[in-house]
């Protein structure tokens, strides 16, 4: 701020100088030790401090990060899906096909399976083999019914512990249906499955071509029979869950 003499006595010139340049507001000390707001550093200090940051763009660490926007629709440059609104339990995954980081109820890879284990409560003679009880039969049936979280079918598979060496036939026949609804609402059938085994060998044969129209809450009916003689231990349903 330039200081005005025209039309000042010399002394009042002089009193307004030297009023000007002791303001400390007006003229700040150069002090490159200083921190305080009325302190200047100098270029050299300046050069200095600024000298170990990069040209391009400089990391953090997360814990010095304390202003995420949680709302971004970007996570890396991946666009995401906006959450269905009024639920809970929701997880991110990627989806390759679309390159964009989604939302679902489903862990990825939601697989789950159950075992539906035939015991008749019998000890006798054609009901255990080994420390397996079950049951040896050309003709069995089994009821189970389909957990709540079940959405698609994978494979429904019979179980059973093989008699022979060789390659034997099974059908079968199913029933099934919800609470309320008639128990043959869904009546199906396979034949001419061929399944080749090796004797005393858990083995498995899958039956799903009778379960076309299975549901979550289904109780299910389910006839077996084969060519020959196995020992029937079970059904083992795998599915998608949600």
């Amino acid at each position: 701020m330039a200081v005005d003499f025209s039309n000042k006595s010399s002394a009042e010139a002089l009193s307004q100088a030297e009023t000007h340049i002791n303001d400390d507001g007006k003229h700040r000390e150069i002090n490159d030790s200083g921190t305080g707001s009325t302190d200047l550093w100098s270029a050299q200090k300046l050069t200095s401090e600024l000298g170990d940051k990069s040209d391009v763009g400089h990391t953090h660490v997360e814990t010095d990060i304390t202003d995420i926007d949680h709302d971004a629709q970007k996570i890396k440059g991946s666009p995401v899906e906006a959450p269905v609104a009024g639920q809970d339990g929701y997880l991110m995954y990627w989806d390759e096909t679309t390159s964009t980081i989604k939302w679902t109820l489903n862990p990825v890879g939601g697989v789950n399976s159950h075992f539906f284990g035939f015991d008749n409560g019998s000890n006798a003679s054609g009901h255990t083999k080994g420390d397996y009880r079950g049951v040896n039969t050309d003709d069995f049936r089994i009821s189970f019914a389909v957990p709540a979280d079940f959405v698609s079918l994978i494979s429904i598979e019979l179980v059973y512990i093989a008699n022979n060496t060789g390659t034997v036939t099974w059908s079968a026949t199913t029933d099934y249906g919800a609470i309320g609804q008639n128990y043959a609402m869904h009546s199906e059938q396979v034949s001419g499955i061929q399944k080749s085994q090796t004797k005393n060998n858990h083995t498995a044969v899958d039956l799903s071509g009778a379960f076309t129209n299975l549901a979550n809450g289904d109780f299910c009916g389910l006839r077996i029979q084969c060519s020959q003689t196995q020992f029937y231990l079970g059904v083992k349903l795998t599915y998608n869950r949600g």
